[in-house]
């Protein structure tokens, strides 16, 4: 009998205590006043995420110079370049996923992967397009035309899907 005064002492004074504390910390607002709302201001836009490169599709139209020449039935290749530095295609055969960093016209597409579909019919696009996306280092938007460019010359050209 005796554990159990002791027991319901020791809770009655637990919860108690943790009531009065509670009570201490918790922040008091009036009730006729509303509680301020913290307005955030919108970011401005840096002219990195205005590039006329990111959103959409830009399908494949030609690489090294030469017209892009598909089998019948074949998708065809594009990429598409997120303002967060994401790009993300199709090769012909495969999915493609990089890192686009963009600055003004330069662009690095980096950490370039695939998914490993083997299709034979289309695998010197898509090793060309993979090619041309690693060596590019400028870019060019003219209208709705896209042109990744090398050091030296047009690596691949892409027309924006509609």
């Amino acid at each position: 009998m005796r554990t159990i005064h002791l027991t319901l002492i020791a809770a009655a004074l637990f919860f108690s205590l943790t009531a009065e504390t509670s009570a201490q910390t918790a922040p008091t607002t009036p009730v006729d006043k509303p509680a301020a709302i913290a307005v955030q201001k919108p970011l401005t836009s840096s002219p990195a995420t205005t590039s006329p490169i990111y959103g959409g599709h830009w399908v494949l139209e030609t690489l090294s110079g030469s017209a892009l020449r598909l089998p019948a039935h074949t998708e065809k290749p594009y990429i598409a370049v997120g303002s967060n530095g994401s790009l993300t295609g199709f090769g012909g055969c495969n999915q493609l996923t990089a890192t686009a960093k963009v600055s003004g016209s330069s662009i690095a597409i980096t950490a370039l992967g695939a998914t490993k579909m083997k299709c034979t019919s289309t695998q010197a696009i898509e090793s060309g397009l993979m090619t041309a996306l690693s060596a590019a280092t400028l870019f060019k938007v003219d209208g709705g035309t896209l042109t990744l460019l090398g050091k030296t010359k047009p690596l691949a050209t892409f027309v924006r899907e509609k």
